[in-house]
């Protein structure tokens, strides 16, 4: 009896095949390393997960666009996170940092999981971290493998969903679907973003809860429901319990938005806003970091002179620019009551001085109000805009450069977009300037060390760059961008 070849062909064995060997090139893998299959088979699930999730929508044709963002900002992640893994990439703190505190938790969650015990009791403050990152890296070590590659595959995930967040929000504000597309690429190739994503930091549950909490708060301004709000309120937990003061940003963003142009009457407006104001003083509680309306305690231990002056100016100061009254007055002990737990827990004070040759000290000036404010705009410049080139003190710092010199124009055209644009779209401009404003101001006030400020200011760039398409289409409109092109043609 003859076999018709053709069956070989028909779909059900195209499957069989393409699976045989799918699962082939797998055992090869984990024959090469365990980690390296254990890695390629979450990617692979990671991958099929936001496919899946992406195509529940009707709209099939924005679908196959937005499957096309994840697909490419997944890849160019995964890249990043295995670079960063074998090739041992961390040239900036000689491979210390949070990650490895949060590597060492997330081993001994598994380790439990394994035996049986699910209780997180004394975790994860008992190893001095303050928010459940570590935990949630902690269970996927123990249905893979312990190693922290595993966590940085989970944050290219999350770093492929908010690329994807930024093209949704940019749709959101009326941007076209080639502004939003060519937008959230830019965005998907921020150095940042990739760097410190493929060091398992929790700064990637940052970044994503804040692109969600943008787009959400946006849909919520246009067109309330309780529902939109809920899951705003949602984004705003997870935002909360991982970095507050970044979320103390979205939410001071979105009050002034909806008391200054929400679709309701002002009686509507103002109770409306009461009451979810009120919900979100709770949130720090709820998120567990810390008890009272909106956490007034914290506020209290940061917002006072003697905070302020640590931070600035002894912190992070290189030591020969800190001032000796001022550190003396420091005592080890008292340190802990300015700085949270979790804040700096690879930082002990015998080996603290690894980060100083990315910090500067602008003091605060606070006995002279012109000082103050002056020292304090200087800070924010160099929040947004930092490190020039000219404070590079390192060859190993020049690493930043290919993120600070294509983000200086950028800034530009975005500023040119919001003075150009804001009188006609400033619905769509205000709630996204307001949050960059405060999420990037907050830490300015206290933070000098250019490593940490690239870390905390990811929230604030990426709602600037969703506003990139304003300054692109107010140049064009005012043929600027054709006159550059005629000047550089003649030179």
């Amino acid at each position: 009896m003859s076999i018709n070849p053709n069956i070989i062909f028909n779909i059900p064995n195209k499957y069989f095949l393409f699976s045989s060997i799918a699962i082939f090139l797998l055992a090869v893998l984990f024959f090469i390393g365990k980690t390296l299959g254990a890695g390629i088979l979450l990617s692979l699930f990671l991958c099929l997960t936001g496919i899946f999730l992406i195509n529940l929508q009707r709209d099939k044709k924005e679908a196959k666009l937005q499957t096309k963002i994840f697909l490419i900002a997944l890849a160019v992640h995964l890249a990043a996170a295995f670079f960063i893994y074998y090739a041992h990439f961390q040239p900036f703190s000689d491979g210390r940092g949070d990650y490895m505190d949060y590597h060492i938790m997330a081993k001994a969650i598994s380790e439990r999981v394994h035996v049986g015990n699910f209780s997180l009791k004394n975790f994860p403050l008992s190893f001095g971290v303050s928010h459940y990152y570590p935990v949630i890296i902690g269970y996927i070590y123990a249905f893979s493998v312990p190693e922290m590659l595993i966590g940085q595959i989970f944050n290219s995930f999350l770093l492929a969903m908010t690329v994807l967040l930024a093209y949704l929000v940019m749709r959101e504000i009326g941007r076209s679907e080639k502004e939003s597309f060519w937008v959230s690429m830019i965005i998907n190739l921020y150095p940042s973003m990739s760097f410190f994503g493929g060091l398992m930091l929790k700064d990637v549950m940052v970044v994503f809860f804040s692109a969600l909490g943008l787009l959400l708060m946006i849909k919520t301004l246009k067109s309330f429901s309780w529902k939109n709000f809920l899951l705003f309120y949602v984004s705003l937990f997870g935002l909360t319990h991982f970095r507050f003061y970044i979320s103390y940003a979205l939410i001071g963003a979105f009050v002034i938005s909806w008391l200054a142009f929400s679709a309701f009457g002002a009686k509507k407006r103002i109770i409306y806003g009461f009451l979810m104001v009120f919900l979100m003083g709770l949130l720090p509680q709820i998120s567990g970091v810390e008890e009272g309306f909106f956490a007034v305690n914290s506020i209290k231990r940061y917002l006072n002179a003697r905070t302020l002056t640590y931070y600035r100016e002894v912190a992070y100061a290189p030591k020969n620019q800190k001032d000796p009254g001022l550190e003396a007055q420091t005592k080890p002990e008292d340190r802990k009551q300015i700085i949270p737990a979790g804040q700096f827990s690879s930082d002990n004070d015998e080996n603290r001085n690894w980060g100083e040759d990315s910090s500067m000290v602008i003091k605060t000036g606070l006995g002279n109000p012109l000082l103050f404010i002056k020292n304090s705009f200087l800070s924010l410049c160099y929040a947004v805009l930092g490190p020039f080139p000219w404070q590079i003190k390192r060859l190993k710092h020049a690493f930043v450069l290919p993120e600070v010199i294509p983000w200086f124009f950028f800034f530009i055209i975005i500023c040119a977009g919001i003075i150009g644009k804001v009188r006609q779209k400033y619905k769509e401009i205000i709630p996204l300037l307001l949050f960059a404003i405060f999420a990037i101001g907050g830490f300015a006030l206290f933070i000098t060390n250019f490593g940490i400020m690239t870390r905390i200011r990811m929230p604030g760039i990426f709602a600037l760059l969703c506003l990139l398409p304003f300054g692109v289409e107010f140049l064009n409109e005012t043929n600027l961008i054709k006159k550059l092109k005629r000047n550089f043609k003649k030179a």
